[in-house]
C-alpha cells in the first residue's frame, strides 16, 4: 500500500527486495525495486535491513508497517526511509483495520519539513 503526500511517495519494500538488500545482491535489488537503487541508496541501514529482514520472514504480512522509502515524486529519487518497529497493537474491542486507519491517517498528517532546489 502506497501512501502519498504532497510530494512524497512513501513505498513499502517488499520481501524479496529486503533480502536482496541484506545478501548485497545490488543487482538483484535493483530488478527488484520501483525505483533507482544505487550503491549509496541503503548505505548505513544494514543494522535495520537486517531486522526488517528476520521479522518479514517470520510473518510477510508486516510489510506495510516495516520499512518504506519515501520518493520524491518529482525525480523518482529516494530521500528518506521511514517505518516502524512493528505493526500496531490492537487495543481491546478494537479491530487492526481501525488501528491500522488511524495510523494511515497519522501518517498523512507529517509533512516535509525541507524544500528542494
Amino acid at each position: 500500500m502506497l501512501v502519498a503526500t504532497a510530494r512524497l511517495d512513501l513505498v513499502p519494500l517488499p520481501p524479496a527486495l529486503v533480502a536482496a538488500l541484506v545478501g548485497k545482491d545490488l543487482d538483484a535489488a535493483r530488478a527488484l525495486a520501483p525505483f533507482p537503487v544505487d550503491d549509496s541508496t541503503f548505505e548505513g541501514d544494514e543494522h535495520v535491513l537486517a531486522r526488517r529482514h528476520a521479522q518479514l520472514t517470520a510473518d510477510p504480512t508486516e510489510e506495510p508497517w516495516l520499512y518504506r522509502v519515501a520518493l520524491l515524486r518529482e525525480t523518482g529519487r529516494v530521500v528518506g526511509r521511514i517505518g516502524f518497529h512493528a505493526p500496531p497493537e490492537t487495543r481491546p474491542g478494537q479491530s487492526r483495520s481501525a488501528t491500522a486507519s488511524r495510523r494511515r491517517t497519522e501518517v498523512r498528517a507529517l509533512r516535509p519539513r525541507w524544500r528542494s532546489g
